[in-house]
């Protein structure tokens, strides 16, 4: 959808920062939805999948970018190809698997073939039909303009033109997943759990930094008995706060260039003490890993990290996209991750916490997951889409610190800032023109927030 300068400054308007409003045509318009699409989810880093989940050649994992459907596969040179899932010819899909092993991707309309880079390779009657004038290295399946990983997570990206991926997690980026990957040598646990919510896609990433609804979101799953697992209250932790509680105490608000956001609590007094005796915590220790994450990184209990757009990160065993269906529609995909080390006591244990924690029947995500699915019914009224949302909680109160000791941080985890922070950067998303254009005039996080 091209975008002339009016629209780009109506995109601009949907946020307004300094007074701390959201329009609410944001969560529901289908032409903002498309734009997003193109503006968003065509230029920025995906989250594709962990080394872990295809360490040999011709290990495959299927994801999506946006809405296009993607391959994520080991080449035989040991490097990873992100393919878009869709053959040249008719656009069938070439690959109708999850994830699995293959030597090569076959369309099942035509018989067209494409090695493990995307290359084509076969095609049907080429002599007979085609007499051998189809351009077939012109005719392979469209690539990802760049692959990274950083400490074994696959990110992808369809523009060219974007800056590195370490350039573009930036600090508060590159914070959260040192956090994440520090906690000993990760690997994905086999399956993801994948389930549907009737909610625009950025309500859940709107909520990975929110450190104010869990007293009155999560009560139900308080009374419940449901509790963090007995590692996290030994690291310091301490209970879940009483229902109605709101989650204060000492904390912090790290912010990054192009939207990034995490929101963390800090470790409470003698978190050292309790940490020595649980050995999945003992990592938090090791003079070396907290040499890694600072002094700042090694006080952080328990966070949530967004990874512009949509990657969910929390400092314990899982990761999570939330991945647009449409702008009413979400499906989210969720991993747990173990250090490779753990006996497989431990790894059930992690795996339990995860799936009745995060997952499908997890206790929390139920919560959430009402509360996105009745917020995004809320915008789609006449009337009450002329008052915009209110992120105003801190506002004009947020100083962001710039030092040696971590990375741009407001010095309190209760606020709105990273939300807020993440729908400024997305409104600059939406209006830029090219990522000339993003990195030229992106927001940085200074000053007063």
């Amino acid at each position: 959808m091209a975008m002339d300068l009016a629209m780009r400054n109506e995109m601009r308007g949907m946020v307004d920062h300094e007074q701390g409003l959201v329009n609410r045509r944001i969560y529901t318009d289908p032409d903002i939805y498309q734009m997003e699409m193109e503006q968003i989810f065509a230029r920025a880093w995906l989250f594709m999948c962990h080394e872990s989940q295809i360490p040999n050649p011709g290990d495959f994992f299927l994801n999506f970018m946006g809405e296009d459907r993607v391959i994520v596969v080991r080449n035989n040179e040991g490097g990873i190809s992100v393919l878009v899932n869709s053959c040249r010819h008719r656009g069938n899909a070439v690959c109708r698997a999850d994830e699995g092993h293959a030597t090569s991707f076959m369309c099942t309309y035509h018989g067209w073939t494409y090695d493990l880079k995307g290359a084509l390779v076969g095609v049907p009657g080429f002599k007979e039909v085609y007499h051998e004038e189809l351009d077939r290295e012109n005719w392979g399946l469209i690539s990802a303009a760049q692959v990274e990983s950083y400490k074994g997570m696959v990110f992808a990206n369809m523009d060219p033109d974007a800056p590195t991926l370490y350039d573009y997690l930036g600090e508060a980026g590159r914070f959260g997943l040192d956090i994440f990957t520090e906690q000993g040598d990760m690997e994905a646990i086999p399956g993801v759990h994948k389930f549907t919510i009737n909610c625009n896609w950025k309500f859940p990433s709107d909520n990975t930094p929110d450190h104010y609804h869990g007293g009155t979101t999560h009560i139900s799953a308080s009374i419940a008995g449901h509790t963090i697992p007995s590692q996290k209250v030994t690291a310091g932790l301490g209970r879940r706060n009483a229902p109605g509680r709101m989650n204060v105490g000492k904390g912090v608000t790290v912010l990054s260039d192009y939207g990034h956001g995490m929101a963390a609590r800090f470790q409470t007094e003698g978190w050292e003490e309790r940490a020595a005796e649980d050995p999945l915590n003992r990592w938090r220790l090791d003079p070396v890993i907290q040499e890694k994450l600072g002094p700042i990184g090694r006080q952080v209990a328990r966070g949530h990290l967004n990874v512009f757009p949509n990657l969910f990160v929390p400092s314990d065993t899982n990761v999570a996209i939330r991945m647009p269906k449409g702008p009413m529609k979400s499906e989210i995909w969720m991993w747990t991750f173990v250090d490779k080390r753990h006996p497989k006591d431990v790894r059930d244990k992690l795996r339990e916490y995860s799936g009745s924690h995060f997952g499908p029947v997890g206790l929390f995500e139920q919560d959430d997951g009402e509360n996105w699915d009745q917020s995004t019914i809320a915008m789609r009224g006449v009337v009450s889409a002329r008052y915009p949302l209110n992120y105003q909680m801190n506002l004009g109160r947020g100083e962001v610190i710039l030092d040696e000791d971590g990375p741009p941080r407001v010095n309190d985890h209760c606020t709105e800032h990273a939300q807020l922070w993440t729908y400024r950067n997305w409104a600059t998303w939406m209006a830029a023109e090219s990522w000339a254009d993003l990195k030229a005039n992106h927001p940085k996080p200074e000053g007063t927030l």
